[in-house]
């Protein structure tokens, strides 16, 4: 697997991580199986419920490029605070939910829902 993979795509083709490091924290949604099924819409609908009701994982490093049925959002925060960390989620979570529900960019399923963790 390609581990440089993003988990969005855009019409130019992967949209690549941003690179971790010092402020960079990972907000991680965890699916259920049939929640593949779920159209693109339907699934950053589902993504912005959860950040909102912070039933999420926060992380220093992204789970996706490791484990099957998750995506991490990648959040610059200045300093660690658990409140800012999910408002920069809410906010970006808005970007992609506006991008996806214009089809400009759609999820790289082929690696959230993939079979096998790497892990």
């Amino acid at each position: 697997m390609d581990l440089t993979q993003g988990v969005f795509l855009d019409r130019d083709g992967y949209i690549p991580d941003k690179p971790g490091g010092k402020d960079v924290y990972w907000v991680t949604l965890w699916f259920d199986p049939e929640e593949a099924r779920l159209t693109d819409v339907a699934l950053a609908h589902l993504m912005t419920y959860r950040i909102r009701n912070r039933q999420t994982t926060i992380n220093t490093e992204p789970k996706h490029q490791r484990y099957s049925h998750c995506l991490s959002l990648c959040i610059e925060a200045y300093m660690w605070d658990e409140d800012m960390v999910y408002e920069i989620a809410e906010r970006l979570m808005d970007w992609y939910f506006a991008n996806i529900s214009a089809q400009n960019i759609i999820f790289n399923r082929s690696l959230i829902f993939r079979r096998r963790s790497l892990g």
